[in-house]
């Protein structure tokens, strides 16, 4: 074979062997940059999970925060208006019997709101508060009655558990403090031991 057709041959496999070696390379790199904006979308789509994960957890303790706190305070606001009606005392249909019942029944819609937010042991503290502030209104209604006069057994009964089911309450008020503290302090991440 003369010079030139080998020097034409080996010109002809080179030029080939350089367009698959491009073409190699090429695919490699395309195949290394898919790789590389896969792997970006997928800490991307993990970022934007764990920030919703983490603003979902927020909203959670801010309603919780506010339900708790409701709670607290309309307590707080039904022993008031029950102490000013045992204080003044009055007929059933007076204005302050209102005002207690009302603060009471504010309660009891407290407490249930607890539920839909939880967890389960401060929903059942909250609960418990509802039952009892029941048991406190019943029994103060009693007492308003025997000491209006009235000498009904069973109403002097249910007078003589007032003071009881009063500290019953401040009981399950402390259990609802307990749990919703509980809830919150929970979250919050420990220092490492050492």
């Amino acid at each position: 074979m003369d010079e030139g057709k080998a020097a034409l041959y080996a010109a002809i496999i080179g030029f080939a062997a350089a367009i698959i070696g491009a073409a190699a390379g090429g695919w490699a790199s395309w195949k290394a940059a898919r790789h590389g904006a896969d792997a970006a979308v997928r800490a991307v789509v993990e970022q934007v999970h764990g920030q919703a994960r983490n603003e979902e957890t927020q909203w959670i303790r801010q309603e919780r925060r506010q339900l708790y706190s409701k709670v607290v305070t309309t307590r707080t606001d039904f022993e008031a208006a029950l102490q000013t009606w045992e204080d003044t005392p009055g007929p059933l249909d007076s204005p302050l019997y209102t005002d207690a019942v009302n603060a009471w029944r504010r309660l009891v819609e407290a407490c249930r709101e607890v539920e839909v937010f939880g967890p389960d042991d401060v929903a059942q503290a909250a609960s418990a508060i509802g039952a009892t502030a029941g048991e406190v209104m019943t029994s103060t209604i009693a007492q308003a009655g025997v000491n209006a006069g009235e000498n009904d057994p069973e109403l002097l009964g249910s007078a003589a558990t007032a003071d009881y089911w009063k500290g019953v309450l401040l009981i399950a008020q402390a259990n609802f403090t307990r749990a919703a503290r509980s809830t919150f302090t929970g979250d919050l991440p420990r220092p490492p031991a050492g």
